[in-house]
């Protein structure tokens, strides 16, 4: 591949001294501090809204699920 990753190492060595690590949640620790450094600096967030249900919005914010209550919403949410 010769293309450098950050990975966390999620287990130690087993008896074969391979280890088990993991991308993914060096993305989501990534995401989150995004996330929070956005609302800190008072930042507009960008979601896509992947799923609508009586309550509200499921959105993807930086890859993270979020709930975007329907009190919050404006204008119509599309019939299903």
């Amino acid at each position: 591949l010769d293309t450098p990753m950050e990975f966390q190492i999620i287990s130690e060595e087993d008896e074969n001294g391979q280890l088990l690590v993991s991308i993914k949640r060096i993305e989501y620790k990534k995401a989150w501090e995004k996330v929070l450094s956005m609302a800190e600096e008072d930042q507009i967030l960008e979601a896509k809204v992947i799923a609508v249900n009586r309550g509200g919005a499921i959105c993807l914010v930086e890859g993270l699920r979020a709930f975007l209550p329907g009190s919050h919403l404006t204008g119509q949410l599309p019939d299903e």
